[in-house]
């Protein structure tokens, strides 16, 4: 019998790699001291804003036509000279809501920066038409878009800038042709009752109509109220025959509310949420707590999210792969004997397997065993065995002898029952 142990090829675990990816914990540590940071920025940034808006800081504010702006394109010098030739000056500003005084006989409206609503236009309307004098001046409709609409007035761009404009009305106290416009925008209305005034490039740049009892006035160029605008003296009599229908003494409104200068509601549910975070030093405070925080993830390299293995890291070897790893090895090592040998067993143990044979068995009685089963060429079948026995072969001949072998295994027949006389003794 053959005395060799059996042969056994290494097996090796190939593990794929794994990879933890895991949303950063806080440690309470951290999270404290976030706490901490967070509330300590909210409570700086409401002490800045809330002393910032008692210095009363909205003439810096750069916002065109505001009585509150010395700029050439402020309208401060309008504010003052109503005051000093007799008229009694308000702002209609620091309210919940656009609300206009009974008392009020003029209101200038001087390119809005936030937008008209239909209630305002409505309670504007009404106040008109008890016989109150409205001026409106844009040279871009969108924001007094609701007001022009209702007044059935249209202010469109042209392409071309128009410096003076002529009159083509007389007006009281203005004895010049020309004015001083620097428009770039028309005036068109379905009015009949529209009275043009001024036509820049016989473009109309200042029209005039009754609305109820109250008579109301668009221009197409802020400029005619404008701190440049009223340093010529033909503005300055324009502008006042606009109010000569108020007697003096009277109160001129400047809307400041639609400039921005406004308060959010005590009453929570009647301020919108925009309104709350960008019109209250709480919602400042918020917002600038939160750019430092995220400023300051962000240079920490804090993750906000669950990280993205990338294709290479979880992607399955193939099969192939371990069988390659192990033939490199097998062959580094010169292991040719190794594997004659095992597919030797292999033959045997695929051969003997239906007949309950031992591999373990020589070559000669294991034929000789076999052969009791069923027919074999015992000559062809010997040569098979011996050529596979460990021996000093090159790579050439081992993968002829591999082939010789796989194919001995492959014809193997299905079992048969013993013939007689030659039961297994």
């Amino acid at each position: 019998m053959d005395s060799n142990p059996p042969i056994q090829l290494p097996t090796f675990n190939f593990q794929l790699p794994t990879s933890n990816f895991q949303l950063p914990i806080m440690r309470s540590r951290d999270f404290t001291t976030f706490i901490i940071l967070f509330v300590l920025l909210v409570g700086v940034a409401v002490i800045s804003a809330t002393q910032r808006s008692a210095e009363d800081p909205r003439a810096e504010r750069n916002i065109p036509a505001t009585t509150y702006s010395a700029d050439d394109n402020g309208a401060l010098a309008l504010h003052s000279w109503l005051n000093e030739v007799g008229y009694h000056t308000e702002r209609i500003e620091n309210t919940s809501s656009f609300d206009i005084g009974d008392d009020t006989r003029v209101l200038f409206i001087l390119d809005p920066s936030e937008t008209i609503t239909a209630r305002e236009v409505t309670a504007i309307m009404r106040w008109v038409e008890r016989g109150n004098t409205l001026v409106i001046a844009d040279n871009w409709s969108f924001n007094s878009d609701n007001l022009l609409r209702v007044l059935r007035v249209e202010i469109n761009y042209v392409d071309r800038f128009v410096t003076r404009a002529t009159v083509v009305q007389p007006v009281r106290g203005l004895g010049a042709t020309q004015v001083v416009v620097n428009a770039s925008h028309e005036i068109k209305s379905s009015r009949d009752d529209a009275i043009v005034f001024l036509r820049a490039d016989n473009l109309p740049a200042l029209v005039t109509f009754p609305q109820g009892k109250g008579k109301v006035w668009v221009s197409s160029t802020p400029y005619l109220f404008s701190n440049a605008g009223l340093q010529d003296e033909e503005n300055a009599a324009l502008v006042l025959a606009l109010v000569s229908d108020a007697s003096r003494n009277s109160i001129v409104a400047f809307d400041e509310f639609h400039h921005g200068y406004r308060t959010v509601s005590a009453d929570p549910g009647s301020a919108s949420l925009n309104a709350l975070i960008f019109q209250t030093p709480w919602g400042w405070a918020l917002i600038f707590a939160l750019v430092v925080i995220v400023a300051y993830l962000f240079v920490g390299g804090q993750r906000f999210g669950r990280a993205m293995p990338l294709p290479q890291a979880i992607e399955r070897r193939n099969p192939a792969e371990y069988v390659s790893a192990v033939a490199r090895l097998l062959r580094r090592g010169g292991k040719r004997a190794m594997i004659l040998n095992h597919y030797r067993r292999q033959i045997k143990r695929v051969l003997g397997r239906p007949y309950h044979l031992n591999p373990d068995l020589s070559d000669d009685e294991f034929v000789a065993e076999l052969a009791r089963y069923r027919e074999v060429d015992r000559a062809a079948l010997l040569a098979t065995l011996r050529e596979l026995s460990p021996q000093r072969v090159n790579e050439k001949s081992l993968v002829k002898l591999a082939a010789q072998a796989i194919q001995a295994t492959e014809r193997a027949p299905t079992p048969a029952l013993p013939r007689h006389g030659q039961g297994r003794e």
